[in-house]
């Protein structure tokens, strides 16, 4: 008896079509919305992982300091938040003084 070894493909495009990840891990981002109900402003998370991408949209585990568990969120629904300070003010300052 021979046995016949089969390969199964991955469904899906191939990773040229797939979209980039443009966040990283331990960067913040604040939800645009939560399933069914408006993201309030305290609704700050930081990425804990990076995901495969799924049909074509990346995706992310999330997590806030106030809750037990992470949650899974596609690129389109996270938006980076700016943690300096000021903004790009606090950016030139610490460029020209250091």
């Amino acid at each position: 008896m021979t046995a016949t070894l089969f390969t199964r493909r991955r469904a899906g495009p191939p990773a040229a079509e797939q979209g980039p990840h443009l966040l990283r891990v331990g960067q913040d981002v604040r939800l645009r919305t939560i399933r069914g109900r408006q993201a309030s402003k305290g609704d700050i998370y930081r990425i804990t992982g990076v995901m495969p991408v799924e049909a074509g949209a990346p995706q992310y585990r999330i997590r806030n300091a106030e809750e037990n568990h992470e949650r899974v969120a596609m690129q389109d629904e996270l938006e980076p938040i700016d943690t300096s300070g000021s903004g790009a003010q606090a950016s030139l300052m610490k460029r020209t003084f250091g």
